[in-house]
């Protein structure tokens, strides 16, 4: 990702991209998270993150990826007790 990316949007370019995302909807998320003036997210940088990040991980990538959903849907519509066992 490109180094003048801030943690938040860092952390929801690797949520929504792990998650299965399709661009176009993170790209809502992006805006709608941003103050003006706003900045883009290239699409080239979003299927990096999908294809390159993360990928030795020992999870299985059909477990990896429900995890991220369940966060990407946290951060759309906050759940009560999220995380919680």
């Amino acid at each position: 990702m490109a180094r003048n990316y801030s943690p938040a949007e860092r952390a929801l370019q690797l949520i929504c991209a792990k998650a299965g995302v399709p661009y176009s909807q993170f790209l809502k998320l992006w805006e709608q998270s941003q103050d003006k003036p706003r900045r883009g997210s290239p699409e080239s940088s979003y299927t990096m993150v999908q294809k390159s990040y993360l990928t030795s991980s020992d999870v299985q990538p059909s477990v990896k990826q429900l995890t991220y959903q369940e966060m990407y849907e946290h951060i759309v519509s906050p759940k009560k007790g999220f995380g919680k066992g």
